[in-house]
């Protein structure tokens, strides 16, 4: 691939995950989203280790929701954000 090429899938995967975002109005999703692309993640060890108390209570959160069957197929996700 050229650095061209490459410029512009990078701008437009960009533009996508901009279109996401503001697209989504989960409050978990979004502070989850926050802590993966700040630069506290950068200068952990491993992602874990820049979970803050509410980043582990919302991801408990979301995987009782899981073990409940309180959750959204990949199908339907793929549907609805691409």
């Amino acid at each position: 691939m050229k650095t061209s090429e490459i410029m512009v899938a990078t701008e437009d995967l960009k533009l996508k995950l901009h279109r996401l975002i503001d697209e989504e109005n989960d409050p978990a999703v979004l502070k989850l989203l926050d802590s993966v692309l700040s630069r506290k993640t950068a200068e952990a060890e491993t992602i874990e280790d820049a979970w803050t108390d509410e980043d582990r209570a919302a991801l408990e959160e979301g995987l009782a929701d899981i073990r409940a069957g309180r959750m959204t197929s990949w199908e339907e996700v793929r549907k609805r954000y691409f």
